[in-house]
């Protein structure tokens, strides 16, 4: 009769128990997840863009939200930006797989850069990555902003680009 009892009362146990397990586990995530959010903010946003890095819709919904909360969404740079999204400073820096059709390349440029320094200007950075670059992955590194920081406009860059890439190629 005890064994029964004890039997049943296990079984009942059981109705209920994996659930309140997964409970348990799925609260801890959340609080760790809401500490991570409340104390490290930009670092927290940046390491979930990441995570969707593929997934633009999400993306931009994230990015839609990051911009609510008052953290700075800095555009693509030619010297700063890495093939991910990287905090900088109380910011974020979107990264070069951000970017429509740049996707090969990335690797290219970011180890030149690292290998022999900043790129100077426009012609600087064609010397160096001529082999990686092509006309749809420079137009579209130009309308992103890459090249902002070098002191030209966009539309200085997409008049002037095919001329310069055919003289680096």
């Amino acid at each position: 009769k005890t064994a029964n009892k004890l039997f049943n009362q296990m079984m009942e146990f059981a109705n209920y128990a994996f659930n309140k397990s997964h409970a348990c586990a799925y609260a801890m995530v959340t609080y760790q997840t809401a500490y991570l959010k409340y104390y490290y903010k930009v670092e927290f946003w940046c390491a979930l863009l990441n995570s969707y890095i593929e997934n633009k819709p999400k993306l931009d919904n994230y990015i839609s939200s990051i911009r609510m909360t008052g953290i700075p969404i800095l555009s693509p740079d030619i010297n700063a930006s890495e093939m991910k999204y990287t905090v900088e400073g109380d910011a974020i820096r979107l990264g070069f797989s951000g970017i429509s059709n740049v996707g090969g390349a990335v690797e290219d440029i970011v180890s030149e850069r690292e290998k022999n320094g900043k790129y100077r200007d426009f012609d600087d950075f064609l010397r160096r990555c001529s082999g990686a670059i092509n006309k749809k992955r420079l137009e579209c590194m130009i309308l992103s902003g890459c090249f902002d920081s070098l002191g030209y406009t966009r539309r200085q860059l997409m008049d002037a680009y095919p001329e310069c890439l055919a003289n680096a190629q």
